[in-house]
């Protein structure tokens, strides 16, 4: 289930290819991993691209790209993992990324307003995580100590 920033839930318009590996499938809007970002954007018929990037992947890889990203999908390991908070932050303020960017793997409900703080507009839930109490971390919290520092 898709979760974005204003605490609604949206339908995922991408495709992820089942095998990460195997053949693209002909879809108009593929999330695929960064390994397969070249031969994706060969594709005919394609109308939204997004590429899923693991933690610890450098984000400026996507530099020249970011322009024809339509997502940009972090994966996090574990929810102590504090790579893709930075990541986010460099796609934001530093390289300038406008499109979707989304949280996907393991991070727990009560993270969410520090992923969105740091620049992410949309959250990827496992089944373990209620749509509800979901949006509702969202709305938790109100005030910040510090102010979001633009670029």
């Amino acid at each position: 289930m898709l979760l974005l920033d204003s605490g609604e839930t949206a339908r995922d318009p991408f495709h992820r290819p089942a095998d990460p590996d195997g053949p693209l499938p002909r879809k108009t809007a593929l999330l695929i991993p960064l390994h397969r970002l070249e031969e994706a954007a060969q594709l005919d018929g394609l109308h939204l691209l997004g590429v899923e990037i693991v933690a610890g992947e450098e984000p400026e890889t996507l530099q020249g790209w970011l322009p024809r990203l339509d997502l940009v999908a972090v994966r996090l390991h574990a929810a102590g993992d504090g790579r893709a908070f930075t990541a986010a932050r460099l796609l934001r303020q530093r390289m300038g990324f406008t499109g979707q960017l989304r949280a996907t793997g393991c991070f727990h409900v009560d993270q969410l307003s520090y992923l969105r703080r740091c620049g992410f507009d949309a959250f990827e839930l496992s089944d373990e995580h209620s749509a509800a109490t979901a949006a509702a971390s969202l709305r938790c919290y109100t005030a910040t100590y510090q102010p979001w520092l633009p670029a």
